[in-house]
């Protein structure tokens, strides 16, 4: 059987807690229904997304969602063969690890710069290791990444009238931030992996971030 499948979401689980990323490939019919509060945040995260896809006129969306990844990856293929300025949702895979990049923009010299979009008025530590696991995927791809940043809500920001998106998002740098995110990604997914091969759910206190990086062969 070939290497399982990841997401950069499965990647933060795993990295948060190896049973959590256990749990979540093999009894999501253990997992609780979303609450309406929740599902009013994941909302309001994807009109976010959508406004942010303002700050890049001409962009194109690959519309194809998380049921149709090869879809994804060749909609993305083709958005860059014919030179769209900006794709959105773009879909990368490197090492059987898929993406989906919130923004990509071309830059004049044939590079690309990467924008995460959050919807949190600061960076914070979480956003780090996402940003850097579309990194370690772009990179070692052979996408020709500029920059990685984050895209987040400007605190300061009033509304008068419609809305100003040049106003309401700022933009913050991260390259040099997710420095030690991005060396520790090895280490994390050869953890990641040894776990889901395993049969049995991990004997782990859900939350232990500690273990991820000793050998998995001492898990359970």
């Amino acid at each position: 059987m070939g290497t399982r499948r990841l997401s950069k979401s499965q990647y933060c689980k795993g990295r948060q807690c190896l049973r959590r990323v256990w749990l979540y490939n093999f009894r999501r019919d253990l997992a609780e229904a979303p609450s309406a509060f929740q599902e009013t945040i994941f909302e309001q995260g994807h009109e976010v997304g959508r406004l942010a896809h303002q700050l890049f006129p001409g962009g194109i969306l690959v519309a194809e969602d998380h049921t149709n990844p090869d879809g994804a990856l060749a909609r993305t293929a083709q958005l860059l063969r014919d030179g769209a300025p900006a794709i959105f949702e773009a879909a990368f895979l490197h090492e059987n690890i898929l993406i989906r990049a919130d923004i990509v923009a071309r830059n004049d010299n044939g590079t690309w710069d990467l924008f995460e979009v959050k919807s949190t008025t600061s960076v914070k530590d979480e956003h780090l290791h996402d940003a850097a696991i579309q990194r370690y995927v772009l990179s070692n791809a052979g996408f020709p990444l500029r920059s990685v940043n984050l895209v987040h809500l400007n605190r300061e920001y009033t509304r008068r009238g419609p809305i100003d998106v040049n106003q309401l998002f700022l933009k913050a740098p991260l390259d040099s931030e997710i420095t030690e995110a991005s060396q520790e990604i090895p280490a994390y997914l050869k953890a990641i992996r040894a776990t889901l091969a395993r049969d049995e759910e991990p004997k782990v206190l859900i939350g232990s971030i500690g273990l991820v990086l000793h050998s998995v062969e001492t898990l359970g």
